[in-house]
């Protein structure tokens, strides 16, 4: 049973390497692709935390507009950039991975915004045991269908985050990808088993989030978080946007995304 292993690892937490460490490092990975609006707020946001970034790492994928051009200009600020080609967000984000030697990496996606004390929660769980996890994400606008598109998706990701935590299986739970957390040790496990961390195609946050549950309790943060960008609930609208979350949430993680289109488009 998933609860008594967790409950194990959660008394034996000091039983990590980093235990009795006071100061973990944490990698920050941000992927991008052509988000020259928003990837200097992004950096802006990790430097600006109480508790400093070991290292931040931004992936361009393959962009073509400022992206690379405003990112490399946080080179004296310890940012480093790596330029891929478009070659998606999961490998960006394993690209990321791979290049960060922190004790916890965190993934951020450059339209998004860490708010204030978010990173030292984040060595706050993972020092309690948990292995990983996610964070409460807010809108960067104030209109009435981002706020109930973000509520819902928020209680919604906090309620099955929970109950992951108790019963085997995967829970299908609604995970906003904008920002996720994980411990050194869980990454190691997860790419033994899986030989990747995140899969190519659909949900691959969705499919991270299963891997980590996999290796020990996760936890979502929910008194700080994310701001990050509405701008596909303003495109959708409010009937599109849930229509868009429910399909997200009951397809399968890794379709080929030009296979998810079809089901889209069939729906």
């Amino acid at each position: 049973m998933r609860l008594a292993r967790n409950a194990v690892k959660m008394l034996m937490k000091d039983n990590w390497c980093l235990g009795n460490s006071d100061n973990p490092n944490v990698s920050v990975v941000i992927s991008a692709y052509n988000e020259e609006g928003y990837i200097g707020r992004a950096i802006d946001s990790v430097l600006a935390q109480g508790y400093k970034a070991s290292g931040i790492t931004v992936v361009d994928d393959g962009s073509t507009d400022r992206t690379y051009e405003i990112a490399s200009g946080y080179a004296d600020d310890g940012v480093r950039v790596l330029r891929t080609e478009n070659l998606g967000i999961s490998h960006a984000r394993n690209y990321g991975a791979e290049n960060a030697n922190g004790d916890i990496v965190v993934w951020m996606d450059a339209d998004s915004c860490m708010e204030e004390g978010l990173l030292q929660k984040v060595v706050s769980r993972a020092r309690s045991g948990y292995v990983g996890g996610t964070a409460r994400t807010r809108p960067d606008t104030n209109g009435s269908t981002e706020s109930f598109i973000y509520k819902a998706a928020n209680t919604v990701a906090k309620t099955t985050g929970v109950v992951a935590n108790f019963i085997d299986g995967n829970i299908n739970r609604l995970t906003e990808g904008g920002f996720m957390y994980c411990r050194r040790d869980a990454i190691d496990g997860i790419r033994e088993k899986y030989g990747e961390l995140f899969p190519e195609g659909t949900s691959e946050d969705r499919a991270f989030a299963y891997r980590m549950a996999e290796e020990g309790p996760t936890s979502r943060i929910t008194d700080t978080g994310i701001v990050t960008s509405s701008r596909r609930v303003r495109k959708n609208g409010l009937v599109g946007s849930v229509a868009d979350q429910l399909q997200r949430s009951f397809t399968p993680a890794g379709i080929p995304h030009d296979g998810y289109e079809v089901i889209r488009e069939a729906a």
